[in-house]
Order: structure tokens, then C-alpha cells, then sequence
């Protein structure tokens, strides 16, 4: 029953209304009880399922050797695999001297192995590595390192079962998704503010890759990890096996096939009048492509009739990429992303172009917005802190003077009790003096001063009228 029904039940039947009232409000309470049953049934399930997950983990068969184990003559203990590429395992794992989480990227060098990688692309990962931990040589550059992981250490380790070598990159561990991951896991799309915020930090972490002289060639979803913070979700690049220098970049088909550009797969009109190609419009293409991704969910060349790569390279070398309809995403969303995947890298968007384009200014301005609006809250916490640490020292003076106050009270109240004990003191000292029986008389309420009465004195005569006629007392 609702409380409208109560409401007319009652002014049609008078008095019988409150008890409809008070059946609503029962109801209600009923209801959020039953609310939070259904609450704490779905905490247990949450619980139970983590639990089975965990369960299932530690029940899991081992997939690489080197999971729970101590690896690097016992500096990182191993736990389990949490990811696995063509040519590297990473497992999860923590350092022993410090208890810090780490993820250990682990690739198989042996000369045996078919899976081995030359030690030149291991090499080559790391020095970006290390390039992007220092800072800017660059006074003037206002890019940093939030948007990528830290490598931490590089060891090796050779397994005493297997006699297999192993190099170990040793990363900070990110706690979240993959960005392809994240995608799928917010219903195969983002929405456009989301992707826009996304998408700013992946421009920021591409600027300063190419401010420190190399191109990442390998930008896509997998590559990017989201980290879920308590202010906001940040975006982490990592996997820097396939970068090169800016100068240097020289080798095709680099990369992967839905990501690549047109010159990439060996369009020769696309190229450089002398060989090769320039690596940072490599890298714009393929920020293109994962745009695209996150707005529509699905890769811009794939053919929805035919998932070949061969199909999505001719697609691509032709510059055919289904657009959308007309207000599935946002117009100026659509019109960065076809300038991003121009096919001739002549006419495709720079990245100073991508950081001017309207698209992406908006979410400047709301960067600008929040910046003011934290520097705004920031002034007004100092401002409260201020008038806190006014009124501290306020509260303090006062506690200083009524503590001072109090000490005199307590310092007279003590100069009184011993003036009353040495009194007590000299009057037990004493008790047979003219002194110590005055002071007991007082006591008694006799006064000590009181004379003895002595006789009355005679009156004299009076003289009167009768003595001046002779007359007078008769003797």
C-alpha cells in the first residue's frame, strides 16, 4: 500500500487511516530490511566467488617453471603468471629485501630455446626504459612519466631443473586492466567523455616518448594498462620491445596488423622519396586506431564479412575504414580520427595538430577547469588550516593563563594550609602558656578579656533645691 492509498483510506473512514499509516510504515521498514538482507546475500556471493577464484588459483597447475619459486639468488619470490606474450611470461611476485609487489617480465634467452629473443630487442626495451625513468633534458618540456610504468631492476636468473637462462625486467607493479580489457569490460565501448580522458593521457605519454627521441611502433590496447586511483583512472603504456629511434626506424611490418600504417606494410607510395618512413606517424596511426576502438568498439579496416589480415592489410593500404553514421560518436570525434588515419602520412594529423584539434581541447578545458577548481579548494584548506592554527594558539593562550591562575590559586592554597599547620603546630607546642589558654578560651566562646566586677561606688549627693534653703539629707 502506498501512502496516497493510506491518505484517502483515512479521509474516508476517519480514524481507521492511521492504522493504514501505520501499516505503510511497517511495510517500509519491512522492505528496507528486506533491502539489506538481499545486500549482505550479495557480499556473501561476492565473498564466496573470490574465495572459488582464489581457490582456483592456487589449485591451478603451474604453467611456467619459475612460478612460486625464490628466482635471482633468492631477491624476488615468484607467485603466479597474471600474462603471457609470443616471446615473454609475466608473474607476479615480490621483492624479499623490501616486500615490494613487483611484476617480473621473464624472457627465455637459451640458445636452445624456440622462443628465445635476441638479447638486442631485451637491450633495446630497457634503454627506452631507463630514457623514460630520467628526466627531461629539456628545461622547457612540461611532459612527465605518470603515463608509464618504472622498470626497477634487470637481472637474470638460470634455472637449475631446466638449465635455462632467463633474462628478468623487473617492473612496478599496476594493479588493473589492459585498455582492451577495460573496453570489453564496460560493454565492448567507452563512452565519449571517457575515451576523450583516456585518450588525452595516451597523447601525453606519446608526447614524451618522442620528446626522449624514440617511437614506441608497438601502440595498442594490450599495451596500455588503466589503473583504477582513488582520484581518477590513469593510463599506463608499457611493452617498449619493438621501439626505435627516431632517426633509425628503417624496418616494415613492425608491429601489429590492425595497427599498422600503410607504409608499414609496404604501400611505396606512402614511403619517404628515400627509403623508410617517419616513426612518429607511425605511432599517430595507431593512436587512431585504438580512438576508434574505444568510441565504437570494433577495429576501423576489419572486414565484418571477412576477419582475414590480409583483407584488414588491403583496407588498410587503401585507407577504407567503416565510419560511422552520422551521431553514433561525436563529429569532431569523427573528423581527429579520419585525420588520424589518413593513409598518406604527409596529410595525416602531427601531434601538435591531435593537441589542437577541438576534440581534444575540450578535455584541456576541463583540465584547466579542475586544475583551478584544486587550486581554489587548495587556497581555501589553507585558509581553514590558518584559522584552525589561529584558533589553537587562541585556545592554548587561554589554557596558559588559566593554568597560570591555577598554579597562584594552588600556591596561595598551599602557603594557607601550612600557615594553618604551623599555627596547629605551636598551639600543641604550647598548650599550658597564657598564649595556649587564650586561644582555648577563645575557642570555648569565653572571653578571656572579661574583668572581675569590683564594688558599686557610692552616688554622690545630689545637690538640689532643698540645700540651698537649708534644708538637707537628714543624717
Amino acid at each position: 500500500m502506498t501512502s496516497s492509498d493510506a491518505n484517502a483510506n483515512a479521509a474516508a473512514v476517519g480514524n481507521d487511516g492511521d492504522d493504514d499509516v501505520e501499516m505503510t510504515e511497517t511495510t517500509a521498514r519491512e522492505e528496507i530490511q528486506e533491502e539489506e538482507e538481499e545486500e549482505d546475500e550479495t557480499k556473501k556471493t561476492k565473498k564466496k566467488t573470490k574465495k572459488k577464484k582464489e581457490i582456483e588459483l592456487v589449485q591451478r597447475p603451474r604453467t611456467h617453471e619459475l612460478e612460486e619459486t625464490l628466482i635471482c639468488n633468492g631477491r624476488y619470490q615468484t607467485e603466479r603468471e597474471i600474462n603471457r606474450g609470443s616471446s615473454a611470461v609475466v608473474i607476479k611476485g615480490y621483492d624479499v629485501t623490501n616486500k615490494l609487489p613487483v611484476a617480473l617480465k621473464i624472457m627465455d634467452v637459451s640458445q636452445t630455446s624456440e622462443l628465445s629473443l635476441p638479447l638486442n630487442s631485451i637491450t633495446r626495451e630497457v634503454k627506452y626504459a631507463h630514457k623514460l625513468n630520467s628526466p627531461s633534458s629539456s628545461s622547457e618540456s612540461s611532459n612527465t612519466t605518470d603515463n608509464f610504468a618504472r622498470l626497477l631492476n634487470v637481472t637474470n636468473h638460470i634455472s637449475p631443473e631446466t638449465k635455462r637462462e632467463y633474462v628478468v625486467l623487473v617492473w612496478e607493479l599496476l594493479e588493473g586492466l589492459d585498455l582492451l580489457d577495460y573496453i570489453n569490460s564496460k560493454g565492448g565501448r567507452l563512452t565519449n567523455e571517457e575515451s576523450r580522458a583516456l585518450f588525452a593521457q595516451l597523447l601525453n605519454a606519446v608526447e614524451t616518448i618522442h620528446e626522449r627521441g624514440f617511437a614506441h611502433r608497438d601502440l595498442k590496447p594490450d599495451n596500455c594498462l588503466v589503473v583504477d586511483t582513488k582520484q581518477k583512472k590513469t593510463l599506463k603504456v608499457i611493452d617498449f620491445g619493438l621501439s626505435k629511434g627516431l632517426d633509425s626506424a628503417k624496418t616494415l611490418g613492425i608491429g601489429t596488423p590492425d595497427y599498422m600504417a600503410p607504409e608499414l606494410i609496404g604501400a611505396p607510395s606512402r614511403m619517404k622519396s628515400g627509403g623508410g618512413y617517419d616513426p612518429i606517424k607511425i605511432d599517430v596511426f595507431a593512436m587512431g586506431v585504438t580512438l576508434y576502438l574505444m568510441l565504437l568498439g570494433r577495429y576501423p579496416f576489419e572486414d565484418p564479412t571477412n576477419h582475414s589480415t590480409l583483407s584488414t592489410m588491403k583496407n588498410i593500404r587503401a585507407g577504407n575504414f567503416a565510419r560511422p553514421q552520422k551521431g553514433v560518436i561525436d563529429s569532431d570525434a569523427l573528423n581527429l580520427i579520419e585525420n588520424m588515419l589518413a593513409p598518406d602520412p604527409e596529410k595525416r594529423f602531427s601531434l601538435k595538430d591531435i593537441r589542437n584539434h577541438t576534440w581534444v581541447q575540450r578535455e584541456r578545458e576541463q583540465e584547466i577547469l579542475l586544475q583551478e577548481y584544486d587550486e581554489f579548494e587548495k587556497r581555501l584548506q589553507d585558509v581553514r588550516r590558518q584559522k584552525e592554527r589561529e584558533e589553537e594558539a587562541k585556545r592554548q593562550r587561554e589554557q596558559e593563563i588559566s593554568l597560570k591562575r591555577y598554579k597562584e590559586y594552588e600556591k596561595r592554597l598551599i602557603q594557607a594550609q601550612k600557615m594553618k599547620e604551623a599555627r596547629r603546630e605551636r598551639d600543641e607546642n604550647a598548650p599550658n602558656t597564657l598564649l595556649g589558654l587564650r586561644l582555648r578560651l577563645v575557642e570555648s566562646k569565653i572571653d578571656c578579656k572579661q574583668e572581675i566586677p569590683k564594688e558599686k561606688k557610692k552616688k554622690p549627693a545630689a545637690f538640689g533645691i532643698a540645700s540651698l534653703f537649708g534644708g538637707g539629707r537628714k543624717k
